[in-house]
């Protein structure tokens, strides 16, 4: 009985974190609400004979094959609920996550939402005086775990004003802490870019021909691959995929997370490209996966306000290739 009171009692604070971090969409945002709240942003993590398993939570264990339950601090000091549970139980959750697409990527926020990011700097810039024109600078910084700002440089080519350098670095710096969900027990700093525009209220700022990166976005409306969603996504994705590489082999076996960049066109930057992850997938079958990625085709823009924006995207990698996503010829 005291057992099921315990649970009982975790359940409440945990099971709504816990419940978003599966999804079959790694694009698909996992939070309560847009934008995070404080409370939004605290997760209590789950581990099964001392060991997380990524996307597996509470509610996926029955009551009665718990043999033991302990709330404390994991090694990277978070709240976590450590449950005793026999090596099947541990087997079976993980065969179930590796058919699950789980996005582990940390959510980063403005306060409020990225929306009003732009509004906070209006509200807060001092132009220095005698400027004139207009001029965009690019500071780079780092929000810590905490959602403390720090590390604020300036990207690329720095402002011939100095003024307006040290502006824009100021302001970074002075920015109020941003919310950060994590999904992963293990928390590490995030690296963001913004653009500071300087212009006197009556210039008029014109765009130069080089794309600029924007703050990391998790958009409120996601991409949509336009060829039938993730769903037509995947099937593009391992149809191409498995004419370069086998499609069973089971001396092939692995998992890997490759994340890319979706344009405000809608396109992909194939110069962005990166392997997050990788378990066991042999090189030529990445290299064999990442040619796959360059010739999907266009996405519905993620947006912000109507607005489209650069917006990173992952796909998981998995070996043998899927057969259910394959697309045969009539």
């Amino acid at each position: 009985m005291k057992k099921l009171i315990l649970i009982s009692l975790i359940i409440i604070q945990s099971c709504i974190a816990f419940a978003q971090n599966c999804c079959v969409n790694d694009s698909a945002i996992r939070e309560i609400q847009f934008p995070l709240t404080e409370q939004d942003t605290e997760t209590v993590f789950c581990y099964f004979n001392n060991e997380w398993i990524a996307g597996a939570y509470l509610d996926m264990v029955p009551t009665d094959s718990i043999q033991k339950m302990e709330v404390k601090n994991d090694e990277y000091g978070n709240r976590a609920v450590f449950l005793t549970v026999s090596p099947e139980t541990v087997a079976g959750l993980k065969a179930e996550m590796k058919e699950l697409f789980i996005n582990l990527d940390p959510r980063c926020e403005f306060p409020g939402g990225n929306g009003k990011i732009k509004e906070w700097i209006d509200e807060n810039i001092r132009i220095p005086e005698g400027f004139k024109g207009s001029e965009r600078v690019l500071v780079n910084f780092t929000v810590h775990p905490d959602g403390s700002i720090g590390d604020a440089k300036i990207f690329r080519r720095p402002s011939k004003n100095e003024a307006v350098n040290q502006e824009a670095l100021r302001l970074v710096n002075a920015l109020p802490k941003f919310r950060v969900k994590y999904f992963t027990p293990r928390k590490s700093n995030l690296n963001l870019c913004i653009p500071i525009t300087f212009r006197k209220p009556e210039a008029i700022f014109i765009r130069g021909g080089e794309q600029e990166p924007s703050v990391f976005y998790e958009p409120e409306q996601a991409p949509q691959y336009l060829n039938g969603g993730s769903e037509g996504l995947l099937s593009d994705f391992y149809t191409t995929l498995s004419k370069t590489a086998p499609v069973t082999q089971d001396s092939v076996k692995g998992r890997a997370h490759v994340s890319f960049t979706i344009s405000k066109d809608g396109s992909i930057d194939p110069n962005s490209i990166k392997i997050m992850r990788n378990r066991s997938v042999p090189e030529d079958y990445m290299d064999a996966a990442i040619d796959a990625i360059k010739k999907l085709g266009k996405f519905e823009p993620g947006k912000m306000n109507g607005v489209p924006l650069n917006v990173r995207y992952n796909i998981a990698v998995i070996y043998p290739v899927p057969l259910e996503y394959i697309k045969t010829s009539e």
